[in-house]
């Protein structure tokens, strides 16, 4: 069903009422299983710091972690104690580098939503934050057992959970404009310039000359995966291109190692009115 709901909104063919509305079932059905909420009577107040679990599958070397590695840092405990959830048991440098800031480090991935709720709800956890929304790993149906009293999404999922246990989205006034707060089921609320902290990749990277000096073109270059390009996208870069006959369009991802989907894509782009000559695949 993530992968359903994730897939729509890359489609452009649904409405963002209609998104909302598939978004909703989801959040019914994960409701449905569960048997017992867990109860909060009020926020636990210890005179301590406030208790933050984070729940994803991407505290590792990738944008949510990335995303994340200078936040945590500047954390100051005394204030704020974090606890993670990891979804995916890959570990990496950057899973090392994040564990540094976390009071507790727990896996999820074997446990079900019950005795991933559970042993949040045992940890006193005041504020659980979920970072994947309908993406990889995602333990959305666990929030539905209310394991904390404050539950909220952010930072790796652009779109609504469709859980009302969900309580608030992280945003800002850029990716969730006040007009299109009636896409979301949860309370939005925006933090005042940007919801992103990045972190440079600590490789070293050398910096050449623009290509554009000495091969007389621009090369305009997207590495996303092709699920995110649906047509209303190619016709916007074939229109760019067609305005600028010069310039080429540089695709990499691992979809196009195969031969029949850049022959696939070529033909898009000549439909179009694109040369193949300009795609660099």
């Amino acid at each position: 069903h993530s992968n359903f709901l994730k897939t729509l909104n890359h489609l452009g063919t649904r409405s963002p009422a209609e998104c909302l509305q598939a978004a909703r079932r989801f959040g019914e059905q994960a409701t449905r299983r569960v048997t017992r909420v867990f109860q909060h009577e009020t926020m636990p107040v210890s005179g301590g710091p406030l208790r933050v679990g984070l729940v994803s599958g991407d505290l590792r070397q990738h944008p949510v972690g990335y995303f994340l590695d200078n936040v945590v840092a500047a954390i100051d405990p005394a204030i704020l104690e974090l606890y993670a959830y990891s979804t995916h048991d890959a570990d990496d440098a950057l899973s090392a580098r994040l564990r540094t800031h976390f009071a507790k480090w727990t896996s999820l991935s074997r446990l079900s939503d019950r005795e991933a709720a559970q042993q949040i709800y045992a940890d006193g956890i005041q504020v659980l934050i979920d970072l994947s929304g309908h993406t990889a790993y995602s333990r959305l149906p666990m929030f539905a057992w209310r394991p904390a009293p404050l539950q909220i999404s952010w930072l790796g999922y652009f779109a609504t959970t469709g859980m009302d246990e969900i309580d608030y989205l992280l945003a800002d006034p850029h990716v969730v404009p006040p007009a299109e707060e009636d896409h979301f089921c949860e309370t939005v609320w925006r933090l005042p310039e940007t919801y992103l902290c990045f972190t440079p990749p600590e490789s070293s990277l050398e910096t050449k000359s623009l290509p554009a000096l000495s091969h007389g073109a621009i090369t305009f270059g997207c590495f996303n995966n092709l699920n995110k390009v649906n047509d209303r996208v190619l016709q916007v870069w074939a229109t760019i291109l067609r305005a600028l006959p010069t310039a080429r369009l540089l695709l990499k991802t691992a979809l196009l190692d195969d031969e029949a989907t850049r022959t696939r894509l070529r033909q898009c782009f000549g439909e179009l009115g694109v040369g193949s000559e300009r795609l660099l695949l």
